[in-house]
This record gives C-alpha cells, sequence and structure tokens, in this order.
C-alpha cells in the first residue's frame, strides 16, 4: 500500500510492505537534507496519516518511492 508521509520539512511516498524486514529509506532523501549518511538513521520522526512514528530507516538507492516501511 501507498501513502504520503513527512520528515520536515519534506512530503515522501511511502511503501507500506508487510513481506519486507525493515524499514528503509531512498539515498535521494537521505542526502537532501540535514540527515548525516552512514547507512543508518535512528530516531527519525515521521507523520503517517497524521500519526507521529520515531523510526529506524536503513539507506537504499530505491527508485520511485522515497520510503518502505516493513514489520520491523
Amino acid at each position: 500500500m501507498q501513502m504520503l508521509a513527512n520528515i520536515r520539512p519534506y512530503e515522501m511516498v511511502v511503501l507500506i510492505d508487510s513481506g519486507s524486514t525493515h524499514n528503509f529509506i531512498s539515498e535521494k532523501v537521505a542526502n537532501r537534507g540535514p540527515l548525516k549518511c552512514q547507512g543508518r538513521f535512528e530516531n527519525v520522526h515521521i507523520v503517517l496519516q497524521g500519526i507521529p512514528f520515531v523510526l529506524t530507516l536503513y539507506a537504499l538507492p530505491l527508485v520511485g518511492l522515497d520510503l518502505v516501511l516493513g514489520v520491523h
């Protein structure tokens, strides 16, 4: 399922994937903002459908979307 989420100040396309074991962020998003890319981001605050979440994200070269939210 795809939807929109916000990581201030960016709005991004999110894929909710129950088959994925972790949460992933596109390298282009990770390199665009103040996050320092070491391949892993902890305590990332996002708002999804108006609900705030704090996630750990791993940077990958994603195409066509910005985040993949898995079951981790």
